[in-house]
């Protein structure tokens, strides 16, 4: 499967029907302009000048690769109104609408949360104003919209108009007059999202023999004209240098040297209503197609022969040498409009594609068929518009798991799981910057989320295609904290963990947890495969364990590690495990070892991860330990209960006991500084009562921990006493030696009045005064608590 680098998706299928459904004031038009209302900018974009006029045409190719179909049931537009779509720009959630009868319609996009049976239309949109632009029934050729200073320009009966953002207000002409005699014009694409230290951005503007350079801000000034004696039917701007074309040639103009030069001719090309001569013959007109593609480099479309159309991309240097770049692209039609989001080329064609191009290779990467009926008109490279996807929304929604636990918080419940839905509403909120009108609707197209692509791999059991997709993705990720890295980094996440899920069916189980690991699966999760070494209490314990909807469910599916192996089993065998045979269990004993083993290599990778970045997992450590007792690895489980360790004491307590390592059980001990069990088992060795012969010289260890300047939190006078005698019964002299140094003996019985003495033994009575205080508080919580819980019964 090909990567598809875009599609698209209708956010408003007729305005002619949202027109004539909503009675609205129509604003008053630029010929009587209304007070001012200038709006701060939300936000700053870059731009690209788009093409002239469309035409529409026949194809002349037909390409070997559909991967986007709308039909005519996702785009209806058969109810027409008395105008068309002739211009489209958007910022935000705001849509601007030029018609062909002088208006501007002004539409907020809302998003609806959750697409309808009956339409396909994620959005609510609704007709803010309708603006009469006050120059008669003429066709509005071009909206541009400049955020950065807050301001929208119209061009209109080759009238430059001016208006506030973002309702559109006409600015008085007294303040910015109106520019008439305009034939084309565009802005800087080099200013992007920056504004100029005087707080203006420009603009070039062509009219009849001139170019002129205006700056906008508060009031319109002429920074520079240059004449031009052919003048100019199309412009694009970056930095000092227009590309532009007039009805012979394209031709290259630097600003700043006020030189020109020609470039290549300006395509002819035979419009869709042909106008005839009188001999009869098609009459051609000049359609010059251009656009920037990035810093100094400039995209022309141009014909070579008269049987095979052939287009050129240009790379134009700042001296304005017009020496051509990379190679060639071909299209399979002439390009109506192009729009370069790089590394990728969009252009809408005379036979109702759209062609994807990558910059770099010039390769074609994706073709999407219009339907005929969407009359596609031109395309629009804007400030982006927030478009809401809901199958991107679907897949990214997330929940706490399990959800079954009488002791959870309602409350904190429900606060955790609006703010998960706030999160996928944010995430699968895309912007899109190139939009696509026709008649009377306009579409979205959306660069196409790396997840649903992946996805649907996936669910076609391409596993292994999908993580390669993936990984190429993901080690080109950037590492910045927008939200579209954020968002990037939760489709790897459900990626990951899907995938990684799908392989342990498989009972591919290293592959399995390496990429559960790498799609940052809670690793409590991933122990809960194995209902030997999962504890209940872990799955509910700070902080929450969140998961995908969709990973939920296959989890369900999944079920254990001994419900994999047993459903392997039976499809290989066709046997149940009541009737398993000796082959059928050798399979399921070396399955049941490979899972423990890709476990245990899963864990050390999560332990040293998270060890990186300070998080402590007891879940981790304690399974880690149960692993290596489980494959009875002695060097292994001395070697983890000497370092640093989270290993929960209570239940690594029972699987030490239970196999029968009662040495490995006093490390575990004396880790924890839980001297007084270490103490207990020691002296439980030495008697036999715990046997294990990897524990040697008991009473010299014990001695020395006695000896030990232990602090008395840790192990109370009382017990040192205690096994200070049991000592003392074994070995007298160690017994006497500890007797002698210890503080209860010299400062009670040989009345010593070495301060540190009397200081360490009132330590240890205020701590014993402490535990028996704190044991007491406890016991009266509970007897409350037991109160309140019977008189909830009663009621």
């Amino acid at each position: 499967m090909s990567y598809t680098p875009y599609t698209l998706q209708p956010i408003l299928l007729s305005a002619s029907v949202e027109e004539s459904n909503k009675g609205l004031h129509v604003a008053p038009s630029s010929s009587s302009p209304a007070i001012p209302s200038v709006s701060p900018p939300l936000s700053f974009f870059g731009r690209r000048t788009t093409s002239p006029p469309p035409l529409d045409g026949q194809s002349r190719g037909n390409p070997p690769r559909i991967n986007t179909i709308l039909s005519s049931q996702t785009i209806n537009t058969q109810l027409s109104g008395s105008f068309t779509i002739d211009s489209v720009e958007a910022w935000d959630t705001d849509l601007y609408l030029g018609t062909s009868d002088g208006h501007i319609l002004h539409f907020i996009l809302e998003a609806k949360g959750k697409i309808d049976q009956n339409t396909s239309v994620p959005y609510a949109s609704r007709l803010e104003r309708k603006i009469n632009l006050g120059f008669g029934k003429k066709s509005v050729e071009r909206i541009l919209v400049l955020p950065q200073v807050s301001k929208a320009v119209v061009l209109c009966d080759s009238i430059l108009s001016f208006y506030s953002l973002p309702f559109f207000d006409p600015i008085p002409i007294s303040l910015i007059p109106h520019i008439k005699g305009v034939s084309c014009f565009s802005h800087d694409a080099a200013e992007e999202v920056h504004i100029g230290e005087d707080g203006t951005v420009e603009l070039c503007v062509v009219k009849r023999r001139v170019v002129q350079v205006l700056k906008i801000g508060e009031l319109v000034q002429l920074k520079k004209e240059l004449p031009l004696p052919d003048g100019a039917i199309m412009i694009t701007r970056y930095s000092c240098n227009l590309c532009l074309a007039d009805a012979k040639f394209y031709r290259m103009i630097d600003l700043q040297q006020s030189t020109a030069i020609s470039l290549c001719s300006t395509p002819r090309i035979t419009p869709t209503t042909t106008a005839s001569t009188y001999l009869g013959s098609p009459q051609l007109v000049a359609r010059p197609v251009a656009t920037v593609v990035k810093e100094d480099e400039f995209l022309v479309v141009s014909t070579m022969l008269p049987d095979h159309i052939l287009y050129f991309y240009f790379s134009v240097l700042v001296n304005g040498a017009g020496d051509p770049l990379h190679g060639t692209i071909q299209w399979s039609s002439y390009p109506k409009a192009l729009c370069v989001e790089i590394p990728y080329i969009a252009a809408l064609l005379r036979n109702n594609t759209i062609e994807i191009h990558n910059v770099l290779d010039q390769q074609r990467l994706q073709v999407i068929y219009l339907d005929p009926s969407f009359e596609a008109r031109g395309m629009s490279f804007g400030h982006g518009i927030s478009v809401w996807m809901e199958n991107l929304a679907i897949r990214l929604k997330r929940c706490p798991w399990p959800s079954q636990n009488s002791n959870i918080d309602l409350d904190s419940e429900i606060d955790l799981q609006n703010m998960l839905g706030r999160e996928a509403a944010r995430y699968s909120t895309v912007p899109a910057r190139i939009l696509v009108y026709g008649r009377d609707a306009v579409m979205a197209q959306l660069p196409t989320p790396l997840l649903l692509q992946v996805d649907e791999l996936l669910d076609s059991s391409h596993v292994e295609e999908g993580i390669v997709m993936a990984d190429h993705a993901f080690n080109s990720m950037s590492v910045d904290n927008s939200v579209y890295t954020e968002r990037l980094r939760s489709e790897f996440d459900y990626i990951y963990q899907k995938a990684g899920l799908l392989l342990l069916q498989a009972t591919v189980f290293d592959d399995a947890f390496a990429l559960l690991s790498k799609g940052r699966m809670d690793p409590r999760v991933v122990i809960s495969l194995f209902s030997n070494l999962i504890r209940e209490e872990w799955l509910y314990e700070s902080p929450r364990i969140i998961v995908f909807d969709t990973v939920k469910t296959i989890l369900e599916q999944v079920g254990t590690i001994d419900d994999i192996v047993t459903s392997t089993i039976e499809k290989n065998y066709g046997i149940d495990i009541d009737h398993e045979t000796a082959s059928s269990a050798n399979m399921r004993s070396a399955l049941l070892k490979n899972a423990v083993d890709a476990l245990l290599r899963y864990l050390l990778v999560e332990r040293v991860r998270r060890h990186k970045t300070r998080m402590s997992d007891k879940a981790i450590d304690t399974t880690l330990l149960s692993v290596y007792i489980i494959n009875e690895d002695s060097k292994a489980i001395f070697d983890f209960l000497r370092k640093p360790n989270k290993c929960c004491a209570e239940h690594s307590v029972d699987a030490l006991i239970s196999s029968k390592r009662y040495h490995a059980l006093s490390v575990l001990y004396e880790s924890k500084s839980m001297f007084k069990n270490v103490l207990d088992v020691w002296t439980k060795i030495y008697t036999g009562e715990y046997p294990d012969t990897t524990f040697t010289d008991s009473l010299g260890r014990i001695k020395h921990l006695l000896l030990q300047d232990i602090n008395t939190h840790k192990l109370s006078l009382s017990d040192v006493m205690h096994y200070t005698w049991w000592l003392t019964d074994q070995n007298p002299t160690d017994g006497v030696e500890v007797f002698i140094r210890s503080p209860q003996y010299l400062v009670l019985e040989r009345k010593s009045e070495f301060a540190e003495y009397h200081t360490r033994l009132a330590c240890s009575y205020v701590h014993d005064v402490q535990e028996e205080m704190k044991t007491e508080m406890q016991q009266e919580q509970t007897h409350d608590d037991l109160g309140k819980r019977r008189r909830q019964i009663r009621v």
